[in-house]
């Protein structure tokens, strides 16, 4: 007729369930974006927070690490194993290397040492509590085992970030000194490209099952420990 047929109640309702999807699908993609863009500020933080700290910590306790380096690959039996310094004790070790060189000998190696656990110390901070909300958000766990996935994915990112970082500065700390002058590597640059040029990426990467075996537990103990004292405050607040 002159007035047009009536619209299919059918083709209504259609139109509108599709607009209906539409609209909540653009709401969750608008609520991922969201969540995953203050996940990546926080993460930044997170990051940030953790390098520093890490730095701190590696240039101040940078003397023993280089003496416990030394003498875990002193070997009165098989000299082979390293440079051989055959301290007596962590005193006498700390006394001998300030002889070769001075309160700045007892800092080689400081750089790959900040370099190592900024890496490391970012990566856990960063990562970990980016894998629970992101485990959480799509999975629905909580709790324990939440807290635990978590840290066990976090270890792995530690451990690729630190083990390149970890392999030279051992290798760095446990170099020949004559002259006050490593026989081996000028520096972390160096040593970065000698490795891998003589041993391919590889070499960076020896030790990453041992190093995540002593990482994964560390973190994932870590981890559960801070989540009860964040529960504990959080009541006490």
């Amino acid at each position: 007729g002159a007035g047009g047929s009536p619209a299919d109640p059918q083709l209504l309702h259609s139109a509108d369930e599709e607009a209906n999807q539409k609209a909540d699908r653009e709401l969750m993609w608008a609520e991922r974006a969201r969540y995953y863009g203050a996940q990546a500020v926080l993460g930044g933080q997170r990051i940030a927070a953790g390098a520093g700290a890490g730095v701190l910590g590696a240039v101040v306790a940078s003397p023993l690490y280089l003496v416990k380096t030394r003498m875990q690959v002193s070997s009165p039996v098989n000299p082979s194993v390293g440079a051989q310094r055959n301290y007596s004790g962590m005193r006498s070790a700390l006394r001998e290397v300030y002889k070769e060189g001075g309160v700045r000998e007892l800092w080689r190696g400081s750089r790959a040492a900040s370099l190592r656990v900024a890496g490391g110390s970012s990566a856990q901070l960063g990562s970990y509590d980016w894998c629970k909300s992101t485990l959480q958000y799509n999975t629905g766990f909580s709790g324990a085992p939440l807290h635990l996935l978590a840290s066990l994915y976090s270890g792995v990112f530690v451990v690729l970030v630190m083990n390149p970082f970890d392999v030279v500065s051992t290798r760095i700390y446990n170099q020949p000194i004559v002259d006050g002058r490593g026989t081996l590597y000028e520096g972390v640059a160096d040593c970065f490209r000698k490795t891998v040029r003589t041993e391919g990426m590889r070499g960076l990467y020896k030790g990453v099952i041992a190093h995540w075996l002593r990482v994964g537990p560390h973190t994932c103990l870590t981890f559960v420990f801070l989540e009860q004292l964040r529960s504990f405050w959080e009541k006490l607040i």
